[in-house]
């Protein structure tokens, strides 16, 4: 009895468990196909709707409310309602729509449709208050009929951009004119750029209204191209409408010049002045040892002249106290000389003035006084 009791406790908790969740209206996944949900497969008009998918290629999705299960493609679906999501890098969008009355009666499906593949899913539900029709979805042989002729061009933005590379900017403009018999229903432009074919960047998504056969319309979208871009690019403006649509390419090219030249400027500047005070460093270096060269040799000089001064003296000291009168006035005029190349080396230089030694007492002799030697003769 206990055992029975635990089995219908735990049925109870796991019904419960179940009915807390809204059920969602789903498209049964394809075989490596995208996949698309809604949270409720009842809606009412002016609700706002979440659509989620995932396993979309690359690019953006177009959400459209169709009636008469979108049998003639958009010509079945609110245009004016269409809104356009950006696909993750993992495949996934989320995405919020109005519920908008679509042209055609019930079974409705919410249409999803990426835009730079052939692939869509229909996702089924119901409308309150919307028309529902008898019987099958019907084909309309005039679904077809009309025709959308597209022209474009292209403005290029200010030129110091290009050049630098900050952000180059164009604007490009998408003439559409209905060719066909029938209006075209209001629409959307998806401008998208980038370097592959077609580019998958979103750059703009613009709408416009109902196009009457043979009238024309013009939108533009102003977007730029990533900083320090260089190459061609491609622009590509594709046109949904209820009847018709289809999509047009431009191509356009960016270098930024200017800045490759002061880029190889500033290289170029910081060279010269890094040469230049290496040039400085060693220049001071080679100065300083001449410097040092020429102070060794000085030194030296002045040492020898110094050496022979003390020597010439000895030899004058050891004369007069040998009392030799010739010896002392030889050895006295060696001193001289020795003592006045030591004075000149340490006067000479620009402007200095060479004077000879006053007279000097060597002692109470009188006849020993100093006096210049003779000049020398040949």
């Amino acid at each position: 009895m206990k055992t029975w009791l635990r089995l219908l406790g735990v049925t109870a908790v796991v019904a419960m468990t179940i009915g807390a969740h809204p059920a969602q209206a789903t498209v049964p996944p394809a075989a490596d196909g995208p996949t698309a949900t809604v949270l409720h497969a009842d809606w009412s008009l002016g609700e706002k709707m979440t659509v989620r998918g995932s396993g979309w290629p690359t690019g953006k999705v177009s959400v459209q409310i169709c009636g008469n299960n979108a049998v003639n493609g958009t010509a079945d679906c609110d245009g004016p309602g269409t809104r356009s999501f950006g696909i993750g890098s993992n495949g996934a969008f989320a995405g919020r729509v109005v519920v908008g009355p679509p042209p055609a009666p019930c079974p409705c499906v919410v249409y999803v449709a990426s835009n730079f593949a052939a692939q869509g899913v229909t996702i089924p539900i119901t409308i309150k208050d919307h028309p529902i029709q008898d019987g099958i979805p019907t084909v309309d042989p005039n679904a077809g009929l009309t025709t959308l002729s597209l022209t474009s061009s292209f403005v290029r933005g200010d030129w110091w951009r290009d050049a630098l590379g900050i952000s180059p900017t164009r604007i490009m403009t998408v003439t559409i004119t209905n060719t066909g018999g029938r209006p075209s229903g209001a629409g959307v432009v998806d401008f998208t750029v980038g370097k592959e074919s077609p580019p998958t960047g979103f750059a703009a998504s613009i709408s416009f209204e109902s196009i009457d056969p043979g009238e024309s319309t013009s939108v533009a979208a102003k977007f730029a191209v990533d900083s320090f871009a260089y190459g061609t690019y491609n622009l590509l403006a594709r046109v949904t409408s209820p009847a018709a649509g289809g999509d047009i390419t431009e191509q356009t090219s960016t270098f930024p010049g200017y800045l490759l030249v002061g880029l190889i400027a500033i290289v170029l500047i910081v060279d010269l002045v890094w040469m230049a005070r290496v040039r400085k460093r060693r220049q001071m270096f080679l100065d300083a040892e001449a410097d040092a060269a020429e102070a060794q040799a000085r030194i030296a000089q002045e040492y020898a002249r110094s050496a022979a001064a003390a020597e010439a003296a000895t030899a004058l000291w050891a004369a007069r106290e040998a009392d030799h009168s010739e010896a002392i006035e030889l050895a006295a005029a060696e001193a001289a000389e020795a003592f006045m190349a030591l004075i000149a080396s340490e006067h000479s230089g620009p402007g200095s003035v060479q004077t000879e030694p006053p007279a000097v007492d060597y002692g109470a002799d009188t006849d020993h006084v100093w006096a210049p030697p003779p000049p020398l003769v040949d």
